[in-house]
């Protein structure tokens, strides 16, 4: 868990322990596992902090989030009309791939849109 600021933020990399440093207004958490999690909420306060962005490293490669993020699309519109807040919004790292997570479902990201991981899949196998 990362805390700033005595302030307990939503950032974990499964329970492995990460170090962390500042550059500049860029935040860079590294670990030996791949395992980050982010909430949505975290990012905004990590914003409200000065901090422009989050870079997790780890052994797959780096996941660069910019901490005003915000999400767009239809399938976002559906979970925040069924009460999903912003720390329901889970960013996660899946062999080197950026994921949310909401609601017990995965999506992935396109152009700041929630796609559902099922259907993202599917377009992959109809094109390949």
């Amino acid at each position: 868990t990362l805390i700033m600021g005595g302030v307990r933020l939503d950032v974990t990399c499964g329970g492995n322990p990460f170090t962390a440093r500042l550059e500049g207004s860029r935040l860079v958490l590294s670990a030996a596992e791949n395992a980050w999690r982010v909430s949505q909420k975290a990012l905004h306060a990590l914003k409200r902090s000065g901090i422009d962005e989050l870079l997790l490293e780890s052994p797959d490669g780096q996941a660069a989030l910019a901490t005003d993020l915000e999400f767009s699309g239809r399938q976002y519109c559906k979970l925040r009309e069924a009460g999903c807040v912003s720390k329901d919004f889970i960013l996660k790292t899946d062999r080197g791939t950026l994921l949310v997570e909401c609601g017990g479902e995965e999506y992935d990201l396109l152009d700041n849109a929630l796609i559902p991981r099922s259907a993202a899949q599917g377009q992959e196998e109809a094109a390949s």
